[in-house]
């Protein structure tokens, strides 16, 4: 191996979106030197998914290292040989939202990680093992549960029921797709169905399972979760991210589509628009935060999620990608375009909301006020979050179009 000037930090492990996304970042063209060292916590931390794990082995040195806080603090660290080496600490979220910016730009071309033959024969022989006709109608399903990790309790807002999907599940059955899904062991079960794979509950349950079926799917039915992470970093699986709740660099794929959970809130007893979700006063990585200020999650529906998935497998019947100019798509664009020029959301992947993953058309359609109002912006909605009211008042005093909309209201949500 060469000798590297340059070490980048990978926050986590354990986590199987985390894992996936940073690494990811690390493929891109954009890193110095393809022969990456990345340092991590101690090995005490298993990898989440020894399989992925593997696979990532084969494109970058991973060293666990036990002064993990020590070298991101120093931001350098002395090599074996006594030569002092450069510590690149990233934020992955930033740079993948570059990244992701740059690639709809067509900047870029992204790298994705492939299978050895060795893997695509063994992925070839779960098929038999399943007793699988038709490999290529194949669609995975994820929908994230509470149960796996009970300390982040905090993240149940990105939960959903997987009895709602189970309209989805028949549907798809009915057109001849074989429905996997994965997850673990204190998930609820499904009911038995024939052409039906609970993974989690076969009895043939392991890593390198989860990783080919994802990768390897006509498409992906999924929440927000790390797992759905696994589709974007092989570059093959569209995604229908169904109780979304964040967007941006994890959506590649141009039939990726997404539908999002709604969210209501009391003080102004309507439900907020689409671009009001990701305002920084709203959007947030804690549970607790919407019911201290009265803004109650609402999950989709088990017709919501039919009719979505309907609309993914008739356009991948026929090749299409979402209808950019359907009138609501073109509202729900402008709407975005409206937001980033509004600088609300500077500094945090401002450009991947403008070319991010569409909506479902369908779902528009059932829910036309999510994007069909004049914009404007709720200083209420901008202001909750303590640590982001000094730089939205510095944004609004700076800003005419938001000097014009702060008149409003004054209050808190």
């Amino acid at each position: 191996m060469a000798e590297i000037e340059t070490l980048y930090m990978l926050l986590n492990i354990n986590r199987i979106g985390h894992m996936t996304m940073e690494l990811f970042f690390a493929l891109q063209p954009q890193i110095e030197n393809p022969e990456t060292t990345l340092i991590c916590h101690p090995s005490n931390r298993a990898p989440c998914n020894m399989a992925m794990y593997k696979i990532l082995q084969r494109y970058y040195h991973i060293k666990p290292i036990d002064n993990f806080d020590e070298v991101a603090n120093s931001r350098s660290v002395k090599s074996e040989n006594g030569k002092q080496l450069r510590v690149i600490t990233f934020h992955p979220p930033y740079e993948l939202f570059r990244f992701y910016y740059r690639w709809r730009n067509n900047e870029i071309t992204p790298r994705f990680y492939k299978f050895t033959k060795e893997e695509i024969d063994t992925g070839h022989k779960i098929y038999e093992i399943f007793k699988i006709k038709d490999a290529s109608k194949i669609v995975t399903l994820h929908v994230r549960e509470d149960g796996y990790i009970p300390q982040l309790s905090y993240h149940t807002y990105r939960s959903a029921d997987i009895r709602t999907y189970e309209k989805a599940i028949d549907y798809l059955i009915e057109t001849g797709h074989t429905v996997v899904r994965i997850g673990d062991p204190s998930m609820k079960k499904l009911q038995p169905r024939d052409n039906l794979i609970d993974l989690p509950f076969c009895g043939y349950k392991n890593d390198f399972f989860d990783l080919w079926f994802v990768a390897e799917s006509r498409f992906m039915i999924c929440t927000s979760s790390g797992p759905y992470d696994m589709a974007t970093v092989f570059g093959k699986t569209p995604k229908l991210a169904i109780n979304s709740i964040s967007t941006g660099p994890h959506f590649i794929h141009r039939m990726d589509r997404y539908i999002p959970k709604r969210m209501h809130s009391e003080k102004l007893k309507r439900e907020l628009r689409i671009e009001e979700m990701r305002f920084p006063g709203v959007f947030s990585g804690y549970s607790s935060f919407y019911e201290e200020n009265g803004i109650k999650i609402v999950n989709n529906s088990e017709d919501e999620i039919l009719e979505s998935t309907k609309e993914m497998v008739s356009d991948l019947d026929n090749g299409t990608p979402v209808d950019q100019h359907d009138e609501h798509q073109l509202k729900f664009a402008s709407m975005m375009y409206n937001l980033h020029k509004s600088k609300i959301i500077s500094g945090y992947g401002e450009d991947a909301w403008v070319y991010g993953p569409h909506i479902s058309t369908v779902y528009l359609r059932r829910h036309p006020h999510l994007v069909d109002t004049p914009y404007q912006i709720e200083e209420q909605l901008v202001h909750t979050h303590p640590t982001d009211k000094n730089a939205m008042q510095y944004m609004i005093e700076k800003d005419v179009h938001l000097k014009r909309c702060v008149h409003h209201f004054r209050s808190g949500l």
